[in-house]
């Protein structure tokens, strides 16, 4: 599982259109045997775009395997 958010951060970090230093990602199991896996991404991105582009790179990794939950906030423009 943690293979999973190793290969989403270096996705993130290596896009240099994305501004990843705000971004974290977990992984959870619910149910009595963990069947239901969650991908969740937390954080904040500096545009809409980014964040679009951060919940396509977790959907990519996630497969059929897991669900992308996205509770990313964009940041106010200074």
């Amino acid at each position: 599982m943690e293979r999973v958010i190793e290969m989403v951060l270096r996705e993130i970090e290596d896009d240099i259109s994305i501004n990843g230093r705000g971004v974290n990602v977990e992984l959870s199991g619910k149910g009595v045997l963990k069947r239901r896996k969650t991908i969740r991404l937390i954080g904040s991105v500096d545009s809409e775009a980014q964040r679009q582009k951060v919940k396509r790179i977790a959907e990519h990794h996630a497969g059929d395997q897991y669900t992308v939950l996205d509770e990313l906030s964009v940041k106010a423009p200074a």
